[in-house]
């Protein structure tokens, strides 16, 4: 694993996660987003399927995440896909304790179309964790999760 870059002076944190490829399998509950890539302060996991897309996060600092995902489907009556920042070190998710909001949640749709979503929360980080953006449901009859235009960004904020 790289390792994590710290903050230097009058500098806070920043970066973003992607992946370089759609991803077609693991795409329910309680799987995660593959992102397979990273920009910035932060670092991802990289390997084979659910191995990609474990964030990790510097303790002491607080955090907004922004998550914007796409699904395309090719068939009618699908379902949009749900999902949380979860806490995979302390196995806990951060959606008890933040808002999150996903546009669209379980929303059936009978053609044929993509559907971008959204996910947010703002959490203070005590020690390292390593955060995935965990599948809660939906997701019936989606085809993939585009890499285009789907990533998480990372912004440090002010405690």
């Amino acid at each position: 694993m790289a390792s994590i870059k710290r903050p230097t002076q009058n500098k806070w944190m920043s970066g973003f996660v992607y992946m370089s490829a759609d991803q077609t399998a693991n795409l329910s509950a309680p799987n995660h987003l593959e992102f397979d890539s990273a920009s910035g302060d932060f670092v991802v996991s990289t390997g084979a399927g659910q191995a990609n897309g474990l964030i990790t996060l510097p303790g002491g600092h607080k955090y907004r995440i922004n998550c914007v995902y796409i699904v395309k489907a090719t068939t009618g009556n699908f379902t949009t896909l749900n999902v949380e920042f979860y806490d995979t070190t302390n196995a806990a998710s951060l959606v008890a304790s933040q808002a999150i909001k996903a546009a669209n949640q379980s929303t059936n749709h009978t053609t044929t179309f993509s559907v971008q979503q959204f996910a947010f929360a703002e959490f203070y980080v005590t020690d390292t964790i390593q955060l995935e953006v965990q599948i809660t449901g939906g997701g019936t009859n989606i085809d993939y999760v585009s890499a285009d235009f789907t990533a998480v960004i990372i912004q440090e904020i002010p405690k």
